[in-house]
């Protein structure tokens, strides 16, 4: 072996033992439907700890990549925070496999605690009792606003109607944005975990974090949808959505930080009544989302069942003649 060869060699030697020597106080941020820097608590409270090793598992089991068009939409996504992830030196560590397996393993060859958002679906909820017996497990809150479990009336039982809800919701609410600078985290080296996955789906589509805000951004400007969303949100034929949803459901963009502008908003003494009405009209939308998150998670058969007990036994008649 020629010096040359040698001295690259030992370098890349002294690379890999002296990241892994920075890891002593690591911690996995798994990124599931928190796609993003901005306002991202999970990642703020991993930060906290030690180094962070952002990790993606592309579980092909989930439910998300057996839908073929919203596949792409998710990849496009994952290949956005690693682009973002690249600016800090770092990136998304993206591994294919099963979570059930690759989570443990990723915990047990780092020796370090998994921090990931909290999710109120019932598979994810067992899905994370599983791991919570094999790895050090933090979940944090970051799907809404206000936690499931946090809304509840005064005998402690959870909401049934909206209306009750929201007013709950309207009271109890506080603004919990944190936004962090990404430059003051410590991140590890992109390569750190050993992947033998690289992306091979395209996508036509910019799905992103920045994207997201553009969306928003476009929707609530001078001759955006917003401000005649209370009369045109069922008129199919005009885009009077904001179209944000598919970015809300993977964490591109925050619900908290959605509904603080819209309380923003509506402290412009200027605003016609229209235009108040229709922002209360989408902020409504949001809190929506809430209550039907909150109801899948103090009723998790609502899944497949009907919520009112009394409607389960109807027969449908799933002829697709009479259809």
């Amino acid at each position: 072996m020629t010096k040359r060869l040698w001295r690259f060699w030992l370098f890349l030697w002294e690379l890999v033992v002296g990241e892994m020597r920075n890891l002593n106080n690591c911690v996995i941020w798994w990124v599931r439907k928190d796609i993003r820097l901005k306002d991202n608590p999970t990642l703020v409270r991993a930060a906290q700890l030690g180094q962070v090793i952002p990790v993606y598992i592309l579980d092909e089991t989930s439910l998300e990549l057996r839908n073929g068009s919203f596949r792409g939409f998710l990849t496009s996504a994952v290949r956005s925070l690693d682009t973002e992830l690249k600016k800090y030196g770092s990136g998304l560590n993206v591994v294919a496999g099963l979570t059930a397996v690759e989570i443990p393993r990723l915990a047990l060859e780092f020796q370090c605690t998994v921090f990931t958002q909290d999710d109120f679906t019932p598979e994810i909820r067992r899905t994370f009792k599983n791991l919570s017996s094999q790895v050090d497990l933090v979940l944090v809150d970051g799907a809404t606003a206000l936690h499931p479990a946090a809304l509840l009336k005064d005998d402690g039982s959870p909401y049934k109607v909206f209306s009750s809800y929201r007013k709950k919701w309207m009271e109890d609410y506080r603004s919990k944005v944190q936004n962090v600078d990404p430059s003051s985290i410590s991140f590890s080296n992109r390569h750190i975990v050993e992947s033998k996955f690289d992306p091979p789906y395209s996508t036509d589509r910019h799905v992103s974090e920045r994207s997201a805000l553009s969306r928003f951004i476009k929707f609530k400007s001078e001759f955006g949808a917003l401000w005649k969303y209370g009369t045109n949100r069922s008129r199919v034929d005009l885009q009077s959505s904001s179209g944000l949803s598919p970015y809300l459901n993977l964490g591109l963009v925050s619900a908290n930080s959605l509904l603080d502008e819209t309380f923003v908003l509506l402290q412009d003494s200027e605003l016609d009544q229209g235009s108040r009405e229709s922002i209360i009209s989408w902020q409504s939308e949001l809190i929506w989302r809430e209550f039907f998150i909150s109801a899948l998670f103090h009723f998790p058969e609502t899944q497949s069942q009907n919520f009112n007990k009394s409607l389960r036994g109807i027969d449908w008649n799933e002829s697709e003649e009479v259809f």
